[in-house]
């Protein structure tokens, strides 16, 4: 994978987003979902060499958290998944000083264990939470 044509930009279209969605309709993550009211929701969508791979979304009701991280199923197991995590979480260091993430299962949970280095974690109730901090960044 030639990690120079992996990209992300701000999408204010839906449309894209529900479309990348539907490449995986046997898995229930694979659905747009939408925070409370108060809380801005911003889409990005993951690009590889100008072709879409996946899209995630970030919320602010408080702290920044991302939302949501999906990646198409012909991306998967590539390495471009976990690039794209670590390129994502970096440039949100770099503007903010927490990123937060709530995963809602253990694959998610290890994903990011796997894909990003350097931070704490805790479990909070029935959600697995992983906070990272700009003082974390190896």
């Amino acid at each position: 994978m030639e990690k120079s044509s992996l990209s992300y930009g701000e999408s204010h279209d839906p449309g894209a987003v529900q479309d990348l969605s539907f490449l995986d309709p046997g898995t229930p993550f694979a659905e747009v979902h939408y925070p409370s009211d108060d809380a801005e929701q911003r889409w990005f969508i993951i690009s590889l060499a100008g072709k879409a791979i996946g899209y995630f979304s970030t919320v602010w009701p408080e702290k920044l958290e991302i939302y949501q991280f999906f990646i198409c199923p012909g991306a998967r197991r590539t390495g471009v998944g976990t690039a794209a995590a670590q390129m994502i979480v970096r440039d949100l260091l770099a503007e903010h000083k927490v990123v937060s993430f709530s995963v809602v299962n253990e694959a998610s949970y290890h994903f990011w264990c796997r894909a990003l280095h350097g931070f704490s974690s805790a479990e909070d109730g029935d959600t697995l939470s992983i906070t990272l901090s700009s003082e974390d960044q190896a």
